[in-house]
């Protein structure tokens, strides 16, 4: 089942397209890169948000999790409630946060030690 549903895409149809980016030479001083990104959407971009509220596109809390939880009692909170980090708190206090990124490096990590 899960080859089948990865059959159905192509990195294409998933991939940002490089037209997106603003290309910046490896030999490029930092003033030429910024010049680089003035020049594109990138400027653009956060002029069109500038008056956007903080409020209005924050992330949506869906959950926590204590700093002594098991990893995988964070990915079950992270699948069930469909998000990608979840809030690290230790008693009342926000300590970290934790990605499923984070958690998916780590599995791998110890998968490919044993």
């Amino acid at each position: 089942m899960a080859k089948e549903i990865f059959k159905e895409k192509t990195v294409k149809d998933v991939m940002i397209p490089i037209e997106n980016y603003a290309i910046v030479r490896p030999d490029a001083t930092l003033q030429e890169a910024i010049m680089v990104l003035r020049q594109s959407y990138f400027v653009d971009r956060v002029r069109k948000n500038a008056i956007v509220k903080v409020v209005d596109i924050m992330l949506r809390v869906k959950g926590s999790i204590d700093s002594g939880a098991d990893l995988l009692d964070a990915l079950k909170l992270i699948f069930k409630n469909r998000i990608t980090k979840l809030p690290v708190y230790e008693k009342d206090r926000l300590v970290g946060v934790i990605r499923d990124t984070d958690i998916f490096i780590t599995v791998s990590n110890i998968l490919t030690q044993e």
